[in-house]
């Protein structure tokens, strides 16, 4: 078993706490986690993506940049038309449904819900929305984690139960409003697929 995941999009914050939850939660399993760093055609290494690969003992621990995605999170749609390039029929697309519209030129969000939704397995939710409503931005990317949560191959009570471990220092309220917008990602994510099924 073996599953490269990349995070884009997200602050410096957000990707260095989805990564802290996954080993977190990867070692509570015995599963192994390995960060690397993904390069560009002329080989310098793409700053603002952060990927992890999670494998068991038979898995690889020495991923390739040129490895498939299988889980592509961002909470920014723009940057899912340069993912589509490296996923295939069984990778999975996870979008925040809330395109910035702070680039020159910026695609229509039209076009760009039109290129995730010609990806077969794509979810798309208002990650911003849960975030802001839940009253920190900054928990967004716990609710892009819920998201994917299915199918990261880590039980959900050990990703919940690292949520709680690295935010231990934190007030309780803080914690719970964490681990409350993990779980809305989750449901959300749930009731994307089911709308789309319908």
């Amino acid at each position: 078993m073996k599953s490269n995941i990349h995070i884009v999009g997200l602050s410096k914050h957000c990707a260095k706490t989805i990564l802290s939850v996954i080993e977190n939660a990867a070692t509570t399993e015995k599963v192994h986690t390995n960060q690397f760093d993904v390069y560009d055609d002329n080989h310098e290494v793409i700053s603002c993506l952060k990927a992890i690969s999670v494998y068991d003992e038979g898995g690889s621990k020495d991923p390739s940049s040129k490895d498939i995605v299988d889980i592509f999170i961002t909470s920014a749609p723009v940057h899912c038309e340069n993912a589509l390039n490296c996923l295939n029929e069984n990778s999975w697309l996870i979008s925040d449904a809330n395109a910035f519209e702070n680039l020159i030129n910026h695609p229509e969000k039209v076009d760009l819900f039109k290129k995730i939704k010609s990806h077969d397995r794509h979810i798309m939710i208002t990650a911003q929305e849960i975030a802001s409503q839940q009253g920190d931005d900054r928990v967004c990317g716990l609710v892009l984690l819920g998201a994917a949560s299915k199918l990261i191959p880590i039980s959900e009570s050990s990703l919940v139960k690292a949520i709680y471990k690295i935010l231990l220092d934190k007030k309780e309220s803080i914690i719970k409003s964490n681990i409350e917008a993990f779980r809305k990602g989750k449901k959300a994510s749930e009731e994307y697929l089911n709308s789309e099924l319908n």
